[in-house]
């Protein structure tokens, strides 16, 4: 009898524990989801929503000093450069936009990786010097995420950008002076 409730015990256990992961794996797969259809429809609002006068370049691979690297958005505007780069990270993000790295996930460590603002940077210096002296050129550095991320953001600027992807359109109109 003793054995038998064992198992019957063992049996509910394993039955919570596997539960407990489908149910995880479920609400990854849906963040996944929305964090796609978000990058979707950002490539959407950036053909369609911007004003005459902007061209929108998307994938666009350079050569820095380090090898070959891809920018996810390249605006050009009568009013500037922007570099846009956007993660599908769906959890707690810490960024500092004077840091090169920065963490995801909740906790006090969290999971460092490089900040996409910083590589956003390195990008529009490239694109500088591919394009030699030009006075008067104004440059944004951009990191977009998905709207179900959390950002935790030390340092801002007013010139660059870390946000969710609703607030991308709004920051780049706004210079339009």
């Amino acid at each position: 009898m003793q054995e038998m409730v064992i198992n019957i015990l063992f049996i509910a256990i394993l039955v919570v524990v596997a539960g407990t992961l489908f149910w995880d794996v479920m609400k990854k797969r849906k963040r996944l989801k929305t964090a796609e259809r978000e990058e979707l429809e950002l490539a959407e609002a950036l053909k369609t929503q911007l004003p005459e006068g902007y061209v929108v370049l998307p994938n666009v691979y350079i050569l820095t000093k380090l090898g070959r690297s891809r920018i996810d958005y390249v605006i050009v505007s009568p009013y500037g450069i922007f570099a846009l780069e956007y993660r599908q990270l769906y959890i707690y993000i810490r960024a500092d936009e004077e840091g090169s790295r920065w963490t995801y996930a909740p906790g006090i460590k969290g999971k460092p990786f490089t900040s996409p603002l910083y590589q956003s940077q390195v990008h529009l210096h490239c694109i500088k010097e591919l394009l030699g002296d030009k006075p008067g050129l104004k440059c944004y550095p951009m990191a977009a995420f998905p709207t179900i991320a959390e950002i935790e953001l030390k340092n801002p600027s007013e010139t660059n950008f870390v946000g969710l992807t609703p607030e991308v359109i709004p920051f780049i109109k706004k210079w339009q002076t």
